[in-house]
């Protein structure tokens, strides 16, 4: 059985180059229920948390978590009002976007050095052996600064640099991506030292952290309870094929995606076997699934040939990479699973001790998760960590797929 995949793109795109159209499909962001939800969540906890609190934005790898903090980016450039001020305090820089720097496993102080310079970089102010002022529409520094100007600062003067650029921008928001690599599993000491710098940071410029992050960060002892735990999380989903809601939310993203291919060969009609093969080798990641319509998409315009199912399930990620893929996703998933009140009301009669803790962390520290009916189990009430229910209206533009939560 096929199903119709209707033309969702303004038919004018077809007159284009085929570069045009490739760009407009690689670009297309599609609205959908997962993503709508994280995001309205992700903005409630950085606009309700007091200033100076760490957000984490955690999911699976490739499930979209870059396009989200993309998003929250752009959207807190002019969200906060700028103070009625005159002369070049008066440029604002209300959020800031930056991608942690590779590491080779170990955070040390040359590390730190390297993301506070890259700090002050997106934020167009740099501290050299004298003042460098960048303007706030240059901040991500079109020139090239000389070598020998930035100097070797030392991690005391970059940090007092970076917290008085942050509050001289008002900046409201700094958002950190790929911030795993701030948070490597073998580098205990590497892993406190983050902790410490990013709640230093975020306390004493009262700027709000959020941290784009998948499941490995949760793999850090030292990132748990007394960090992470205990500020704000918001966990952006794989879709759930063995939840029936979730199986159709994803299918009509699938739908929506091949609907927006800009051309007179697109897929028309999709098999619910294509449907299926697609989703298990995206694990029901949608950036999983784009990155594979990029690349058939992008051969198809090559080659001038027909798109079909086999042509773009060819690109999809080889099975042993999808497999070790969603090993790390229930794990992951399992780490982010709350509690039941029931063992809150077991732990205050004390019918507990702590060895259960400790047996229990030697079998990967989680129980597994109870089966839901639909989206969320309704008798007793068990949420996922960080899906708590969010008050905002679906991003994207209100699309076809996206919904109120």
């Amino acid at each position: 059985m096929t199903r119709p995949i209707p033309q969702q793109f303004d038919s004018t795109l077809l007159k284009g180059s085929d570069d045009e159209r490739l760009a407009h499909f690689s670009k297309k962001i599609v609205a959908h229920t997962h993503l709508s939800d994280a995001s309205n969540l992700a903005k409630d906890n950085i606009e309700f948390a007091p200033a100076g609190e760490v957000v984490a934005v955690i999911g699976p790898t490739e499930v979209g978590t870059t396009v989200l903090g993309r998003s929250l980016w752009k959207y807190y450039q002019s969200f906060w009002p700028t103070p009625q001020e005159t002369g070049p305090a008066a440029s604002m820089v209300h959020s800031i976007g930056i991608q942690a720097p590779s590491s080779s496993g170990r955070i040390d102080e040359r590390y730190w050095k390297r993301l506070l310079k890259l700090l002050l970089t997106k934020g167009g102010d740099i501290l050299i052996d004298k003042k460098l002022y960048v303007p706030p529409t240059e901040f991500q520094l079109q020139h090239s600064i000389p070598p020998n100007l930035l100097g070797s600062q030392d991690i005391d003067t970059l940090q007092s640099a970076t917290l008085a650029m942050l509050r001289a921008r008002t900046t409201n928001v700094v958002i950190v991506n790929q911030a795993e690599r701030l948070f490597p599993e073998n580098d205990k000491a590497g892993c406190i030292r983050s902790q410490q710098m990013l709640r230093d940071l975020a306390a004493e410029s009262q700027t709000r952290f959020v941290l784009v992050a998948n499941y490995r960060i949760l793999k850090t002892a030292c990132v748990g309870g007394d960090f992470l735990q205990r500020n704000h999380m918001v966990h952006l989903r794989r879709y759930d094929h063995l939840d029936a809601e979730e199986w159709n939310d994803f299918n009509s993203t699938l739908d929506a995606l091949l609907g927006n291919i800009p051309s007179l060969r697109r897929l028309e009609r999709l098999s619910e076997d294509g449907a299926r093969k697609f989703y298990m080798n995206s694990l029901g990641c949608i950036g999983t699934l784009k990155n594979t319509l990029n690349m058939g998409v992008s051969h198809s315009f090559r080659t001038k040939e027909k798109i079909t199912e086999e042509l773009l399930l060819r690109f999809g990620q080889p099975n042993v990479t999808a497999a070790k893929l969603a090993k790390e996703a229930i794990q992951g998933e399992r780490m982010l699973m709350d509690t039941d009140a029931k063992d809150i009301e077991r732990i205050l009669d004390r019918n507990w001790t702590p060895d259960e803790d400790a047996d229990s962390s030697t079998k990967a520290g989680f129980r597994a998760p109870a089966k839901e009916s639909g989206r969320r189990q309704q008798n007793p009430v068990v949420r996922r960590i960080g899906e708590r229910r969010p008050t905002r209206d679906p991003v994207g533009g209100g699309g076809p797929n996206a919904r109120r939560a």
